[in-house]
């Protein structure tokens, strides 16, 4: 009951006395109205005031660990997003180039000239395919993690996520490794050292060269040789 219902029953028990002819009230009856008004209304205004206080305070609690909630959800579906896509290029990067090197190894196998270079690939195309390997298992261990996770062994879980990231990145490293041998591969085969290689050498032929001068030196008689 507010301060104002209070008013508003005092003055009605008021007019109702007055109305009964009663011009004075004494001490007794007054306090004796005042107590059968509090055991009408027991609930103080400051009673329900301090229920309206807490009722919003739990209202305030509720909302800020809802929103809480919801962040920790938005920022799990993020990192789950970002474990996906990096398995993705993993994956990607590393399959692809294992595909592209086996096509450029058989285009070098059909090449009679380029068939001695097929081994200096061997080693970038172990890293390729180790590469796919390790984002296999990676894939494999994330579905554990959750696993773990959800049954509440969390430390468990931390460990197998643990050895996911391990491997993600090394199949990074495993990239860029096999992209750098394969690089230096088809440097050291470029066709450059097959031309200067493969050039005559005709110092080591002086025998074609004192044939060659002959040729073009001219008759020792002065004339021309005799057209037979």
């Amino acid at each position: 009951m507010s301060e104002k219902e209070v008013l508003q029953a005092i003055r009605q028990a008021v007019a109702a006395t007055a109305a009964q002819g009663q011009a004075v009230v004494t001490v007794v009856d007054l306090d004796r109205y005042l107590a059968n008004l509090e055991a009408a209304f027991p609930e103080t205004p400051a009673s329900l005031d301090h229920l309206k206080l807490a009722e919003l305070d739990q209202q305030a609690a509720v909302a800020l660990h809802r929103s809480i909630a919801d962040q920790k959800l938005e920022m799990f579906r993020s990192v789950i997003a970002s474990g996906q896509n990096a398995l993705k290029t993993s994956i990607l990067i590393n399959g692809g180039a294992a595909v592209a090197l086996l096509a450029f190894v058989g285009h070098m196998v059909a090449s009679d000239k380029a068939a001695h270079l097929v081994s200096a690939f061997a080693l970038p195309m172990l890293l390729f395919v180790a590469g796919v390997c390790a984002t296999a298992v990676a894939t494999g261990l994330t579905y554990v993690s959750q696993a773990l996770f959800q049954t509440g062994r969390e430390r468990g879980g931390n460990v197998s996520n643990g050895f996911s990231i391990a491997l993600v990145i090394g199949s990074y490293v495993a990239f860029s490794f096999g992209c750098y041998r394969a690089y230096d591969s088809i440097r050291s085969s470029s066709p450059v050292g097959v031309s200067a290689a493969s050039a005559p050498n005709r110092e080591l032929d002086p025998a074609a060269d004192e044939r060659s001068v002959k040729s073009r030196s001219p008759n020792p008689g002065g004339g021309s040789a005799p057209n037979r």
